[in-house]
């Protein structure tokens, strides 16, 4: 092969090649999450866990939130909230969420409906499930360790 056709080829390789490097390296993933011990209190709650685009973010805020008694002892939540992550970057959520006694956990779905976090668009939505295992702060009347997982 000559010199000419060297180049030909390496250049032809760089231009399918670039889109590619070009592609943001901090893109959400399905399966990046992060982990809050949400305290029943007006203050913000620690992120205990990220990963993927999450990691970074640090303090989660409740904004707006209802819970309606569905009978039964089974509890629907609804509201939003914003995650505080690095560099000032915000993302705000809406949560619907279901209390059973029967599964004794906290099941639900989360949608982004604000986002300045680089790799997290509006439209972006998860699973959010909620244990007891968490760790209760000072002035709270209690927790809730919740999962935030992006599914698509």
């Amino acid at each position: 092969m000559n010199v000419t056709m060297r180049r030909s080829a390496a250049t032809a390789l760089a231009l399918v090649l670039a889109p590619l490097a070009m592609a943001s390296p901090s893109a959400a993933a399905v399966g990046d999450r992060f982990v809050v011990d949400t305290q029943f209190y007006a203050g913000q709650s620690r992120v205990t866990e990220a990963t993927g685009v999450f990691v970074g973010c640090k303090l989660v805020k409740d904004r707006a939130g209802t819970a309606e008694d569905l009978g039964g002892g089974v509890l629907r939540f609804t509201g939003d909230k914003r995650v505080l992550c690095a560099a000032g970057a915000k993302v705000v959520l809406h949560y619907i969420a279901t209390f059973s006694p029967a599964a004794t956990m906290v099941t639900g779905t989360w949608s982004v409906t604000s986002s300045s976090l680089s790799g997290v668009d509006v439209g972006d939505v998860g699973t959010l499930t909620g244990t007891a295992a968490c760790t209760t702060q000072r002035n709270a009347g209690g927790c809730v360790r919740d999962t935030f997982t992006l599914t698509s």
